[in-house]
């Protein structure tokens, strides 16, 4: 496993905290070693550290303290508020200004949050804030998007979003931030298959009768996300491919699931129901298979994403399953205990990644 980020800098905080215990133990006399085991140590950490520092770009001199969650909620919530006030400010001076101070206003918004953010990053600071204010950033580029197309009065386009998704994706390569890849890359590619799929000039309505290309676009994805190479490579960020793949395939599984979702009946001449229960199979068979294949290997990544794809898909079936069958009451006692199951297979799979991490290096 490649050593990552955030991984280089769990280990600097691991050297600092023996540092300190060692030196502690030693004052309080419990700990006895010779002057030279005491400089091959300090010699062999500081070997480490300027590996670390300069592969990963950290300062070896400053081990971050883990951020509670409190202040993350906090903090979030106040750069959240800044975000909105930006949003209103612009909204309130947007017909003042001219054409030239309105873009300059719509790229302002995204730099400086980017700029927030590698000024983070580059002062080894969270990498969950300075993931927050990219995925900010984003989110200001994909609106200032919309708004210049308002400006040149253009309607909004799906490339605005498969801009915005990119630069996502992006940036959660940057500062290693899974989540913030993997829902860049969703946003991306689901805007490059709504490109492909309305290619002929048909309107958003239709986007419903063709799903199968979200389909064939998140295998795609986690093929991507899987190849040694690039996994070597890119560390636990291959483990975002996979997962913005899964959640992509599984979000057009769940549309295709109904009769009318697919192309196929009209390619291989079919029934629309036979086409839908093939794509009901497949939509419950492959998350099984997939999360059997992270328990035997060491994959949380797989299991997480899984779990997401089987837990949507069958929550969003179960009543049309089962509701000519039974009455309502026995439909909620179902959908309660279907919950349960699934919080009880989300601790299970917490566990799971749990020892993963602590088998890595």
């Amino acid at each position: 496993m490649a050593m990552t980020r955030d991984k280089a800098a769990r280990r600097i905080d691991s050297i600092a905290g023996y540092r300190e215990e060692q030196k502690r133990l030693q004052d309080l006399g419990l700990l006895s070693i010779t002057a030279d085991e005491a400089r091959k140590i300090r010699h062999y950490h500081d070997d480490v550290l300027d590996d670390l520092s300069r592969s990963q770009d950290l300062p070896a001199d400053a081990a971050r303290m883990p951020v509670h969650w409190g202040m993350r909620i906090a903090a979030s919530a106040g750069l959240v508020v800044l975000c909105g006030a930006w949003l209103l400010g612009l909204d309130s001076l947007w017909p003042g200004l001219s054409i030239g101070a309105q873009l300059g206003f719509l790229a302002a918004g995204p730099l400086l949050f980017f700029a927030g953010a590698e000024l983070l990053h580059q002062r080894g600071g969270s990498l969950y804030f300075s993931a927050f204010l990219a995925g900010l950033s984003a989110l200001l580029l994909g609106a200032s998007g919309l708004l210049v197309h308002r400006l040149f009065n253009q309607p909004p386009g799906f490339g605005t979003i498969f801009l915005a998704g990119g630069y996502a994706a992006a940036l959660g390569h940057r500062y290693r931030a899974i989540t913030l890849g993997a829902l860049g890359l969703i946003a991306a590619m689901g805007a490059m298959g709504a490109m492909l799929a309305l290619a002929d000039g048909r309107s958003v309505a239709a986007l419903g009768q063709r799903l199968d290309v979200f389909v064939l676009l998140g295998v795609m994805l986690m093929g991507i996300g899987s190849l040694r190479p690039l996994a070597r490579r890119w560390g636990d960020m291959a483990a975002g491919w996979r997962l913005a793949g899964l959640g992509l395939a599984g979000a057009a599984l769940i549309g295709l699931a109904q009769p009318g979702g697919s192309l196929l009946p009209q390619i291989l001449g079919l029934s629309p129901d036979k086409i839908a229960f093939i794509y009901q199979l497949v939509a419950v068979v492959v998350p099984f298979g997939l999360m059997i294949l992270g328990l035997l290997r060491d994959g949380p990544d797989r299991l997480w994403g899984a779990f997401a794809m089987l837990a949507a898909f069958v929550l969003s079936r179960f009543y049309l399953w089962l509701s000519p069958f039974l009455g309502d009451v026995w439909l909620a006692l179902i959908a309660v205990a279907l919950v349960a199951l699934l919080i009880w297979l989300a601790g299970r799979i917490r566990i799971v990644a749990a020892r993963y991490r602590l088998d890595q290096p």
